[in-house]
């Protein structure tokens, strides 16, 4: 940085990154010369924009100049307030202030049209007609955003302008090579130079609409998308109109739970909208691995259509809930969640339809028997906490490959082949696919070493044979097959191990996705303080999805031993009942309470929903013994 006297150069005007970056490269006469320099002049342009650990230094220099020499330092209003409030002493006395206002719509027209008469042009409809007018307006709709660039950004568009002119001139001598080199439309411009053409309907040629359409499901997405391709065209003609466009509000939440699709969607949806025309590049933020992202001023983020950016919030529901009830307004305000896109976990019927996708797209054949199988898996597979959607079907496919290559090789002897199966088999997508055949033969053998069972042994093989008659109607069983359980007992008569049992036949009818048992007693279930038993009921749910659930000494439910325990086993017992009817959990576990007979009625009677949610008792003998 040099500091100059009047009578050399008036005028040394600096960038804010032309600032020195240590003292040896400052010039004598910047700092120590100031005191005798009675002129000078020093202009530092976009003050605001110097690194931060430079600001200091920075204001250290100002502050030996300022004596002695006129320094003037510009940038937005709160930038530099900021920078000179970063000063030790405070903001130090600048004497004037001069707040300059953006340009209003007539001044841009006003820049506009020199700008086009230094070109030496002519305007279709005039220089002041419709068409720079409409320019302008454009340009000015970015004033209440921030960043506002004022002649810059007309400038910018102008640029624009002389882009569309010489490609139309060019592609016109393309079409007609009689076409002077030099007449008069070189030096005019055009509506369609000026305002731009009429925005094309992107959906027949952007590969990014044709990869969304392909994706299953996502219609509220598809809509959405639609309607912005469809509202830029409206707002083209409305703005020629002069009429008030009609507003795209772009920034978007995400929502939804693993492998659903979010984070491609929302890639998708930005380059769409860069397509349309809605954002003017196609620039996204893709990886953050290993970095950190500070988002400053983070006010500049409106919702509004004035703003040549998209900001999209990508996350899980609970989460992404929890994140802005502890944000400020602000951050709701230009996020709604009321507009934000929310993906459910697939279906069955979702799951086919993407297994399907990706099988022809690898090129993977199966016969219609495998296909059943590798449905019936992710069925089960749907019932997991933490299920991942998509990533469980590729998941299923990769298993299915080395599989079917592992078979393959074994079968001929030969080393694996590489290429996508043609003949997949059911045991490729699932080694024990024909359990549920075999369930009622292995059911007796599962209770084997246990006396006095017979009935209860019947129940269940009646079960089985039932869920493989309704399979072959076809059916399906889950509806008829009950969920949950009262084992009533006196001590030591093998109900913990008939639980384990139950695992094992559940799982081989193919209901469950392992044969794992959660146990548990009634005090897992109560909390110790307001609001912590219903938390407590819902990890246990989750944890046990696609499992057995058996909660031990369930008659402690029905005990009272002080007011306050009270509630919290009111509490505990009525978080169960409301949960065992949410579709979160709904059939997909098994839920055995373990009670003695004669303290049934109690358990019962502390919430009139749960005999309704287990109608299903189960009385153990006491004559029972494990051998």
């Amino acid at each position: 940085m040099n500091f100059t006297p009047y009578t050399n150069n008036p005028l040394v005007q600096y960038n804010h990154s032309s600032i020195p970056t240590d003292q040896a490269q400052i010039p004598s006469s910047t700092i120590a010369d100031a005191p005798q320099v009675d002129r000078g002049f020093l202009y530092i342009s976009n003050a605001d924009r110097t690194k931060r650990e430079l600001r200091a230094q920075l204001l250290s220099i100002l502050e030996g100049l300022s004596h002695n020499a006129v320094v003037v330092v510009s940038g937005p209003t709160k930038g530099i307030s900021d920078l000179l409030g970063a000063a030790p002493e405070g903001a130090w006395p600048f004497v004037q202030r001069l707040q300059l206002s953006n340009y209003d719509d007539e001044e841009l027209l006003r820049i506009l049209a020199r700008m086009i008469r230094s070109n030496s042009m002519t305007v279709e409809g005039g220089l002041y007609g419709p068409y720079p007018r409409i320019l302008a307006r454009r340009v000015g709709r970015r004033r209440e955003g921030t960043g506002f660039a004022n002649a810059h950004g007309l400038k910018l568009e102008f640029d624009k302008v002389l882009e569309r002119q010489a490609t139309r001139l060019q592609k016109m001598r393309a079409r007609d090579s009689s076409v002077e080199d030099q007449t008069p439309e070189d030096n005019c411009l055009t509506m369609v130079d000026i305002v731009g053409p009429e925005p094309e309907d992107i959906r027949s040629r952007s590969a990014a609409w044709k990869d969304l359409n392909k994706m299953a499901g996502l219609k509220n997405v598809k809509s959405v998308v639609e309607r912005l391709v469809s509202r830029a065209k409206t707002n083209y003609y409305r703005e020629i109109s002069g009429m008030k466009l009609v507003e795209t509000p772009l920034h978007r939440v995400f929502l939804g739970p693993s492998g659903t699709g979010k984070t491609t969607v929302a890639k998708l949806y930005g380059h769409i909208l860069a397509e349309t025309g809605l954002l003017s590049t196609r620039h996204l933020l893709t990886s953050l691995a290993g970095k950190v992202l500070i988002i400053d001023d983070a006010h500049i983020i409106h919702n509004t259509p004035r703003e040549d950016r998209c900001v999209i919030l990508v996350g899980y529901p609970e989460m992404m809930e929890e994140m802005f009830r502890k944000s400020n307004a602000g951050l709701r305000r230009r996020f709604p969640l009321e507009e934000a896109f929310r993906f459910a976990d697939y279906n069955d019927q979702r799951l086919n339809e993407i297994l399907g996708l990706k099988m022809e797209a690898e090129g993977i054949i199966a016969t219609e028997s495998a296909m059943e199988v590798a449905a019936e898996v992710l069925r089960r597979a749907r019932d997991r906490p933490n299920f991942g959607n998509g990533g469980d079907v590729e998941t299923l496919l990769n298993q299915a490959r080395v599989r079917h290559q592992k078979r393959s090789s074994t079968a001929s002897g030969s080393p694996a082949n590489i290429s996508p199966p043609k003949d997949a088999q059911g045991l490729d997508f699932d080694l024990e696919y024909s359990r549920g055949t075999r369930a009622v033969e292995k059911c007796r053998h599962l209770f084997e070493g246990l006396i006095g069972l017979d009935d209860i042994i019947h129940r269940f093989e009646t079960c089985q044979r039932a869920a493989a008659n309704l399979r072959l109607a076809p059916k399906d069983p889950r509806e008829s097959i009950p969920f949950s359980y009262v084992f009533k007992e006196s001590p030591g008569t093998g109900k913990t191990h008939t639980a384990r049992i139950i695992g094992q036949i559940f799982y081989d009818m193919g209901f469950l996705s392992t044969s794992e048992v959660i146990e548990c007693s009634a005090t897992h279930l109560i909390g110790q303080y307001v609001g912590h038993t219903g938390s407590k009921v819902i990890n246990l749910l989750e944890k046990a999805l696609g499992k057995v659930l058996f909660i031990d000494k369930a008659y402690r439910l029905g005990s009272r031993s002080g007011e306050q325990t009270g509630s919290f086993i009111d509490e505990a017992v009525g978080e169960l009942v409301d949960c065992m009817a949410k579709s979160r959990y709904f059939r997909k576990m098994i839920i055995v309470l373990a009670v003695y007979d004669c303290e049934m009625d109690a358990l019962m009677r502390v919430n009139s929903g749960l005999r309704g949610r287990f109608p299903t008792e189960i009385f153990f003998p006491s004559f029972s013994r494990l051998r």
